[in-house]
């Protein structure tokens, strides 16, 4: 796909959904930040691969304009997007948030319980291994005071 190509499907999800202000920005901006990683050096395709689907950057930006100004829109919007996904099939590799997405918290979460677990393992030890120098050392302070007076 080229950038031409992009940009045309990106007016085709969006034209209808938004007005025509906001569409023609959105291209506008798409179209320029395109033309300056090309600029910078990179390719088209590394730009365009970058970037994604623009059937799922129509998708937020219609999500984003739709919640505008609108608080009540703002506050259950989540909801309803997440229900939306449910019902729609975007098939160019958007994650799940159903059980799978849960799941994969599990690991991460077992692995900083491990971490702290680890961290107080060693500072206990380090306590356990230092204790009785500072006992040698509070006794012998103690006993030069005492030797002092």
């Amino acid at each position: 796909m080229g950038k031409r190509q992009f940009l045309d499907e990106l007016r085709r999800c969006l034209k209808g959904k938004i007005d025509d202000g906001e569409l023609e920005s959105n291209i506008s901006y798409y179209s320029s930040y395109i033309d300056s990683q090309v600029a910078e050096g990179r390719t088209e395709e590394e730009v365009l691969s970058e970037l994604g689907s623009p059937r799922l950057i129509a998708k937020t930006i219609i999500q984003t304009y739709n919640m505008k100004d609108d608080p009540i829109r703002r506050q259950f919007g989540r909801r309803a997007y997440e229900e939306a996904d449910e019902e729609k099939d975007y098939d160019e590799g958007s994650e799940g948030r159903g059980f799978s997405y849960k799941i994969h918290g599990i690991p991460a979460l077992i692995c900083i319980v491990l971490v702290v677990l680890i961290a107080v393992s060693v500072i206990l030890r380090i306590i356990v291994i230092l204790l009785p120098l500072i006992v040698l050392v509070a006794v012998v302070f103690l006993i030069m005071r005492l030797v002092n007076r």
